[in-house]
């Protein structure tokens, strides 16, 4: 009985861990646009775009921009 239990518990901490890779990869993907968006929702003046046509796309390629750069250097240090 007590291997039976061992082996589910190692299978649960594989599935668990599992889980908290995903959840770690996820979180460093969504850590550089949220930065990005934290950064132009402050309402201070002369925020990089506030007065020019389009400002909003900028501010979004620059957000889009940072997650794939997370993401690339992620792959590239082999994380997954």
């Amino acid at each position: 009985a007590r291997l039976l239990l061992d082996e589910m518990a190692a299978k649960m901490t594989e599935v668990t861990n599992r889980r908290l890779f995903a959840l770690s990869v996820l979180s460093a993907c969504l850590l550089p646009p949220t930065l990005v968006t934290g950064f132009f929702g402050m309402n201070t003046k002369d925020l990089p775009w506030q007065n020019t046509e389009g400002g909003t796309w900028f501010a979004l390629a620059v957000a889009l921009a940072a997650a794939a750069a997370s993401y690339w250097a992620l792959r590239r240090m082999r994380v997954f």
